[in-house]
């Protein structure tokens, strides 16, 4: 009696919770008007391919359900006049109203919007109207001439750009400019030559040129699109409507400045035997002369000659420009390659800067400018086998080093160095060709 009495009752509550329950779900269920419609990626026609029949929804309240073009046409013609029409149908949980806005790429101007009572069926669709449209024409290759090629030491020159007669594009007043990319082409790093800025050698540089592109004309994508500057491939840096940027890379430059060999006190004769090497250290900024045109070949070479001599080479292995090296402006003029000596290791610690320097010191010295395995041995030369330099001396190691390697031979057959002595000017313009073209170092037998 009692279950029947408590079912009784829960059937009741049950009735009397329905009503409520009913409301809630039909208020859950009650759809949401959507305010605005967005669509995007509505392409111009262009003559001769395929209309449009993809576009994207900005808003996520609807879904496009198809777009119609009048005329009705595979392609687009020349001369032809093109509107879409897109049909759009509510998202799950959203209605359309009379008050719902459109927009079709950003704008509204010229739409004409329908709310559809029915239409194949279907309710509460939208009817999207387009203006017509001209179809654009498709510019598929470009070309630029005029260029004066950029070339060491000398300015831009970028006078006489100019597009074939009759092209759809025009290069834009004053838009060509150089840039300055450094050692590489890159154009995210590249930075705008200055007024009056030459071209430097061993460098790259990009030329940007603006186009103004005719009304009724577009780029094609840059995988279709075939660009030129003087006759050579360009790169399309970007477009936007009306307008596009190409890229023209150069480099890196050669150094066409021939060179002059300034020194009037070295016999410029292959006969004479250290003519190419003192060309070659000279050519390389190694080595400058004690004036500007002479070399003086049987001078002393001092300590601080030395230091500079191995920071150069150390600028040249890695790539730089030891001419670039300056003396300093205040104090002594070796102290600037002193500084850079400690900063990259090499010897720079002696007494008298200006005393000739010893051979074993100058050897020690020399060694520490380019990385040991720059000094693969070509030589056996034993322990010991250098009359006046035992391997337990000072300076033993680079110099059975160097005398392996091809760069010291000795000053007689048996090989002898003569740590002590000095080095005559000549005699190290032979030491740092060997040094740095390993095509110029020697073989030598020290064998008993």
């Amino acid at each position: 009696m009692k279950r029947k009495r408590a079912l009784s009752l829960l059937l009741a509550l049950c009735l009397a919770l329905l009503p409520a329950l009913s409301a809630a779900a039909a208020e859950e269920a009650e759809p949401i008007a959507a305010e605005r419609v967005e669509i995007t990626g509505l392409d111009v026609p262009v003559v001769g391919e395929p209309l449009d029949a993809e576009v994207a929804v900005g808003s996520g309240n609807c879904r496009v359900e198809r777009i119609t073009w009048s005329p009705a046409a595979e392609t687009a013609e020349a001369g032809g006049s093109y509107a879409a029409a897109i049909l759009v149908s509510p998202a799950e949980g959203f209605v359309f109203t009379e008050d719902t806005a459109v927009t079709v790429n950003g704008g509204s101007e010229g739409l004409t919007v329908a709310l559809i009572a029915e239409e194949g069926g279907q309710q509460g669709w939208l009817r999207i109207e387009c203006p017509a449209l001209e179809p654009f024409t498709r510019i598929d290759a470009i070309a630029v001439t005029g260029v004066v090629e950029p070339r060491a030491g000398e300015t831009p020159t970028l006078d006489g750009l100019a597009a074939p007669a009759g092209a759809n594009y025009a290069v834009q007043r004053g838009s060509g400019s150089f840039w300055s990319c450094g050692d590489e082409p890159d154009f995210s790093a590249m930075q705008i030559m200055a007024e009056g800025e030459r071209f430097a050698a061993g460098r790259y540089y990009a030329l940007a040129i603006g186009l103004d592109i005719r009304d009724g004309c577009v780029l094609a994508p840059p995988e279709r699109l075939e660009a030129t500057v003087n006759g050579e491939p360009a790169d399309v840096a970007g477009e936007v409507l009306g307008s596009g940027l190409i890229i023209k890379y150069y480099g890196p430059l050669e150094d066409e400045t021939p060179y002059v060999f300034p020194f009037t006190d070295v016999e410029q004769s292959e006969s004479n035997w250290y003519y190419l090497p003192v060309r070659y250290a000279n050519q390389t900024g190694l080595i400058a002369g004690k004036s500007a045109t002479t070399f003086e070949p049987d001078a002393r070479m001092t300590y601080a000659e030395a230091i500079k001599l191995a920071v150069c080479m150390r600028t040249l292995h890695d790539g730089g420009d030891p001419g670039a090296l300056k003396p300093s402006a205040a104090g002594p003029w070796y102290q600037s390659f002193v500084d850079l000596a400690r900063d990259l290791g090499i010897p720079w610690e002696f007494a008298d800067y200006g005393a000739p320097a010893t051979r074993a010191d100058y050897v020690r010295i020399f060694y520490a400018a380019l990385p040991a395995a720059e000094y693969a041995a070509i030589n056996e030369i034993g322990d010991d086998a250098i009359p006046d330099v035992k391997t337990a001396d000072p300076c033993a190691a680079e110099i059975y080093a160097f005398y392996r390697a091809g760069i010291l031979v000795g000053s007689d057959a048996a090989g002898t160095f003569h740590p002590g002595d000095s080095i005559r000017r000549c005699e190290v313009a032979v030491i740092v060709q060997h040094m740095m073209d390993p095509a110029t170092r020697r073989t030598v037998d020290l064998a008993p």
